[in-house]
């Protein structure tokens, strides 16, 4: 029994330094964890603050001017007084020549109606150079071969009656039905007409082969019509002039082709 109770009190020791040992850990490790906090709050609150770095722009010196530079201060010692307002002065440019009284009497009215012929004027020359440049730039295509040449060549003068006029003039009218075929659109159909009645009418030149060509396009009944009443005034223009160069039976057969 003796024996065991010693060993009992020596176990009893040994837990007892085990937990003052703990305790001890515990108690040196926050103490430090307390240092270093202290240490980190002494540091922050003597750090010295970085001075702000202020970028002044070199403006010209100017006579009779002073230079307004801005200050930095903390809040409580800025003011909350408005900003004084500045005396604006006009200086005019040219005082004899606003001193005129001509000047005075031009109204409103008269300043934007100058300003509208003006610009109307300006607009007028750059048109005119445009169109000038453009009709340089442009040349007559040769004869075309087939349909699609045709197409290409007539949207690409399609602006320009001259050109348009020039180049159907070295088309032959009686090839006009090898070259389109079975595929006239209505929107050339009716712009030929116009050439022919613009500018070959007009220069008194003969049309008859043209409309001796266009009259045997397989496909004329229908493009007659989808033409509009001022269209087929035109033919009947063109038919009524043509007849001063072709026989009667000539000119029967056109109108016949034509149906009107």
């Amino acid at each position: 029994n003796k024996q065991a109770k010693s060993d009992l009190e020596v176990v009893n020791n040994k837990i007892k330094q085990t937990e003052m040992q703990k305790i001890s850990d515990i108690k040196c490790q926050k103490t430090n964890t307390i240092n270093n906090l202290q240490s980190i709050n002494s540091k922050m609150l003597c750090k010295d603050d970085e001075p702000i770095q202020i970028a002044t722009p070199n403006w010209p010196q100017r006579v009779g001017c002073k230079q307004i530079t801005t200050r930095q201060k903390p809040p409580h010692l800025r003011s909350k007084k408005p900003f004084c307002t500045l005396n604006i002065k006009d200086v005019q440019v040219d005082q004899d020549e606003l001193n005129n009284i001509h000047l005075l009497q031009t109204t409103l009215k008269e300043v934007c109606e100058k300003k509208y012929k003006d610009q109307f004027i300006n607009k007028e020359v750059i048109t005119a150079k445009k169109d000038f440049v453009q009709t340089e730039k442009k040349h007559v295509p040769p004869v075309p071969q087939t349909y699609v040449q045709l197409k290409q060549d007539w949207a690409f003068l399609k602006n320009d009656p001259e050109l348009l006029f020039q180049y159907l003039k070295q088309i032959p009218g009686k090839r006009l039905p090898s070259i389109v075929r079975n595929s006239m659109d209505n929107d050339l159909f009716v712009d030929i007409l116009r050439i022919l009645q613009i500018k070959f009418i007009n220069n008194g030149y003969d049309i008859s082969d043209y409309l001796i060509g266009i009259s045997e396009l397989p496909r004329l009944q229908m493009l007659v019509m989808f033409c509009s009443s001022n269209e087929v005034s035109c033919i009947k223009e063109l038919l009524k002039y043509v007849s001063k160069f072709v026989s009667e039976n000539a000119f029967k057969n056109l109108k016949e082709s034509f149906g009107v």
